[in-house]
Formats: structure tokens, sequence, C-alpha cells
């Protein structure tokens, strides 16, 4: 006899299967979805380590100088001994880089977790405000901003700009300036007043302001003794700098003391000398900036009276103040400031002969941090100028 189920009863039981079926089906789609994403970001580059991970952009110049490339190796071992999953972006010298570079970045499925970058050609402005719409972290090192830019320090009006480390640049030429012209005057047979051209960087870049600020007090102290000649602009570019000096002894034959803004340019204008006749350590006596493993082979030699660096440290020193920051340290904003060193300065700062001739492979970036080597004593490489002992 056939059974007639009631019609409330097969409703609850086609409801029932109905439900049933799309539980699967749910199921079904989160799976599929879970392995388009898992494809898509394994297809960009990004992985579950990787989100795990810190990841920190870290902005640099120019790749083709050594200066920059030095930056950006101590930078990666730095990186790497902290487990951060870092991205160096060459910005070519070209301003309008940084924020095409920021677009992407921002757009992307995993930001960034922090953005270390130097004011080049004043683009800092932009490029805080715009991290600060996507609130991400920043760390400003080597270039900064000048007074009158009326930008304040960190966290004063952009909140994610966490601290910013630059260098005593104007002491720092201060000193280079006095101990080149103490030099040229005691090897000088000739009488007073000695002659000195300068070659200068770029004029937007805060540290050439600040080192040619220190080299006119230096002067201030020997008037009637050196007379500056000219101020040549060579953009931080070797070539300019072999031109100008070139162009400086064909004006001023009889210049002797040859301040330049970085090691490149005192090279560049060394090798020029040299091909003119001159004797560089001898007849006419050159100063430099940046402290290049290089250079301070040139100061042996006597080629190069002195050169005050170290600061191609300053991104790696700040990947390890912001790997702090991420993990409970360092929450107040902050401006530092670490002396520049010559090559006759013990500096307090763990591998100081390592850092000197460039062998970052050699260093431990792990016993800076303190998340990983806890202390409550502050960094060694923030350690103020009086407490830098010089050898006699």
């Amino acid at each position: 006899m056939l059974k007639i189920m009631p019609l409330r009863e097969c409703l609850a039981k086609r409801v029932k299967t109905k439900n049933i079926a799309l539980f699967f089906i749910s199921i079904m789609l989160i799976f599929l979805m879970s392995k388009a994403t898992i494809t898509l970001a394994t297809t960009k580059g990004i992985n579950s380590e990787s989100y795990n991970r810190l990841f920190f952009v870290l902005f640099i110049n120019n790749n083709e100088n050594p200066f920059w490339r030095l930056t950006k190796t101590a930078a990666e071992k730095a990186a790497k001994d902290l487990n951060i999953n870092l991205q160096v972006v060459s910005l070519n010298n070209n301003p309008l880089r940084p924020l095409r570079v920021l677009s992407t970045l921002l757009s992307s499925p995993r930001k960034p977790d922090a953005i270390l970058f130097s004011n080049m050609k004043n683009t800092g402005r932009s490029i805080l405000e715009l991290l600060e719409k996507h609130k991400i972290h920043s760390f400003i090192y080597d270039n900064g901003f000048p007074a009158n830019d009326k930008i304040g320090l960190p966290g004063s009006e952009f909140l994610f700009w966490q601290a910013e480390l630059l260098s005593n640049n104007e002491t720092a030429s201060r000193k280079l300036t006095l101990e080149l012209i103490d030099t040229a005057r005691q090897n000088n047979q000739g009488e007073l007043p000695l002659s000195l051209i300068a070659l200068e960087g770029s004029p937007s870049s805060e540290v050439n302001a600040e080192r040619l600020r220190g080299m006119y007090n230096a002067l201030k102290t020997n008037q009637g003794n050196i007379i500056i000649k000219q101020v040549f602009r060579t953009h931080w570019d070797p070539k300019h700098a072999k031109n100008a000096t070139l162009s400086a002894h064909r004006r001023y034959p009889k210049t002797s003391l040859i301040w330049a803004a970085n090691d490149e340019i005192a090279i560049s204008a060394t090798n020029a000398m040299i091909e003119l006749g001159r004797v560089p350590g001898k007849d006419v006596f050159i100063s430099g900036f940046d402290r290049l493993p290089r250079t301070l082979q040139r100061i042996e030699q006597g080629e190069i009276v002195n050169s005050y660096g170290g600061h191609y440290m300053s991104a790696a020193w700040g990947i390890v103040y912001m790997f702090d920051f991420y993990n409970g340290f360092n929450l107040a904003h902050r401006s530092m400031e670490f002396p520049l060193t010559d090559r006759r300065t013990f500096s307090p700062v763990r591998y100081d002969k390592e850092i000197r001739q460039a062998q970052f492979e050699k260093i431990d970036f792990k016993i800076f941090s303190k998340t990983l080597t806890p202390t409550t004593a502050p960094y060694d490489f923030l350690l103020p100028p009086e407490e830098v002992k010089m050898s006699q």
C-alpha cells in the first residue's frame, strides 16, 4: 500500500537536504578561494612565511656610488641577521621615483611595515605625507630636513614618522677643515695667506649645507691666513669634480688647499692634481668625507689629509632600531645623532674594525638589538661625541 508523507514532513526533509547541500558547497568554495589566494600570493613572490616576517623597504640614492653600495650591503646583512624581509630600491637620484615606487608598494597585497629613506632632493615631506595616509611607519637616515622647512621632529607633524638618525656633519666638517689648514700651514714654505677651493655636492642636500657651514666656521677662525677662492658645485659627481679641479687650477694656480664634500670628490680632485704634476700631501692638501675604505689607503699614502665618516652604517642601525620598535622598544618618537669619526678615532661600537674595513659579513647585528640581546643601556652606536676617545 502506497504511503503518502504528510506535506509538512516532506517540506522539512527537503529543507534539510538543501541545507546539507549548501553546507558542502560552502566548504568547497572556501577551499577553492583559499587555494586561489595561496596561488596568487605565491605568484607575486609572497608566501605565508613572508607574511609572518617584518617587511622593510630601504631607499638608497644611487646604487653606482661606493657610499650607497656600502649602505646597501650593511643594511642587507642587518636584515638577514634579524630575519627581516628587506627590499632595497635604488632611486637613481630621480626625485620622481620615490612616490612612484611607494604607490606600487602601498597597493600590493603585502604592504611594508616600515620605510627607511633619506631626504633626497627634498622629497621627504611628500614621502611622509603618503606614508601617514597609509599608516606606514618610517625612519629617516643620513640626510634630514633643513631648519627652514619647519617640518619639526619625528612625531610632531607626522605620527608615523617614528625616528631619524643623522650625523654631526657640521661639527665634523669644522674639525676636518681645521686639520686641513693646520697640515697645509705646517708644510707650506711660502707666505700667507693660503688659497683654498671648495668642491661642494648638491645645494638641495642638507648634508652638503651642514658640511659647508662647518667649513665656513673653521675659516672664520683663520681670517687673514686662508682665502677661499671659489666654491664649485659638483652634484656629487666625480667627473664634475675633476673638471672643477682642472678649471680651478687654471684660474688659481697657487691653490694649496682643496676641501671636498665627500670622498669620491676628494679622490677625483687628487687624481686631477697628480695629472697636473702637483704632489698631493706636499704642495696641495685635500680632505674628504665618508671615510670609505679605499680613501683610508689614500690617507695612509699621504695623498689625502683626512676623512670623517662611518655613516654608511646609518641604514643598518635604522633597521636594528625599527626591528626593536616592532618588538616593543623605542616606542617614543626620537631624533638621534651619532658622531662621524676619522681613522684615528676609537669608536665604542662593537665590530668597529670590521665596520671600517666594510667586512659586514663578520658582524652579528643581533648583539645590537634590545630584543635579542636585552639591555637597559643605550645603543652603543649612539654614544655622544664627548665619550669617543681619540688616539694620541
